[in-house]
């Protein structure tokens, strides 16, 4: 609601037209607003885009409006369209601090760090007390291995706001990525402390325990978190990940299904999805799946990960180490790929010494 009074604010500020009429627009457009809101908290994501564009059409002149349609551009991946969006919304009023950080959002998405960094500084020049805008350019810094100007950051945004969870979260995946699972399980249980209903922190410690082969716990975790938020695709993918592992690939499938209704075009989810077919008997769709997949997102890591460990079950050992070897070029210290590597390096030591054997 705070962007609709700024907006507010616009209207009755503006000395050409009569203060009345001018209340009667913004009292229009925040009731439209509004309903675009409970549209999208309903899930109802068509009907939120298409009644934002009707309010674009009528209030072209309102900044809040084309930022909405931003984000609903982003949230569909139309990134470029987005971008224009969040643009045209800066043209109307450059300094609304939440738009610049929307834009910056958006960039991050296309791993454009250095574009994401500048729209976040000037967020943060408009707004040096807003702790999101922190937190944000800490994932940006951290994304071109600033790791210790991202932690400041992170610090910094609990420094604004020591009851907010999610710089807790950040500092966890930081941990995470350099492969330290212990410090990052205890940042994500922080995070928990503050605030027990966050679903994205429970999802990350079911990932930490995943990789440290707590099935069982990890499994919990993510049900956790799709309790919290029963929309949550990531978790629904992840939990479909442990079902593949139990081979229970019909569950898995369904569960892949259901999370791509909801996040149609994630790489992780689809690749998911074709290991869960492969298994299943439809060898060739579901390794078709899984190369599409990284065709379309090639930086993707979880979808190199999965044709790897599919390649790998095969018995591929070659063909899935190269996998390995391109995840951890985009990320080096990617602890589930060095753990994935280290597996299939023990496979190919273990069939040269059976070969040997053989001699």
């Amino acid at each position: 609601m705070k962007f609709l009074i700024y907006e507010r604010e616009r209207f009755v500020n503006n000395k050409d037209t009569p203060g009345k009429v001018l209340d009667k627009k913004a009292a229009d457009l925040a009731a439209k607003l509004k309903r675009v809101y409970a549209l999208r908290a309903e899930g109802n994501r068509d009907a939120s885009f298409k009644m934002i564009q009707e309010v674009v059409s009528a209030y072209p002149k309102a900044a809040i409006t084309w930022e909405e349609l931003g984000i609903e551009y982003s949230d569909r991946g139309a990134h470029e369209d987005a971008i224009a969006c969040f643009k045209k919304a800066l043209a109307i009023w450059p300094h609304r601090p939440g738009t610049w950080e929307n834009l910056g959002i958006v960039f991050s998405d296309m791993d454009k760090n250095d574009e994401a960094i500048s729209c976040y500084k000037k967020s943060i020049e408009l707004d040096p007390k807003s702790p999101s805008a922190w937190i944000n350019l800490g994932m940006a810094l951290g994304e071109i291995g600033k790791t210790d100007d991202a932690m400041r950051c992170y610090q910094y945004a609990i420094k604004l706001d020591p009851t907010d969870e999610i710089p807790s979260i950040d500092i966890g995946y930081l941990f995470s990525e350099k492969g330290f699972l212990l410090e990052a399980i205890d940042w994500f249980k922080k995070a928990l402390k503050r605030n027990e209903k966050n679903n994205v922190a429970w999802n990350n410690l079911g990932v930490m325990n995943e990789i440290l082969d707590n099935m069982g716990e990890a499994a919990r975790c993510y049900k956790k978190a799709m309790e919290i938020n029963p929309r949550y695709a990531i978790a629904m993918g992840n939990l479909a990940w442990i079902l593949c592992d139990e081979r229970k690939y019909d569950q898995a499938m369904e569960l892949c299904k259901k999370a791509l209704d909801i996040k149609l075009d994630n790489p992780a989810i689809i690749a998911k999805l074709g290991y869960a077919i492969f298994k299943s008997g439809d060898q060739l769709r579901g390794e078709l799946l899984i190369r599409q997949a990284i065709e379309k997102h090639p930086r993707n890591i979880h979808a190199r990960i999965i044709l790897a460990k599919l390649l790998k079950d095969i018995g591929q050992l070659d063909e899935s180490l190269h996998e390995c070897d391109s995840a951890l070029e985009i990320k080096p210290t990617e602890p589930s790929i060095l753990k994935l590597r280290s597996e299939i390096i023990e496979a190919k030591e273990n069939t040269n010494s059976s070969q040997e054997e053989k001699k």
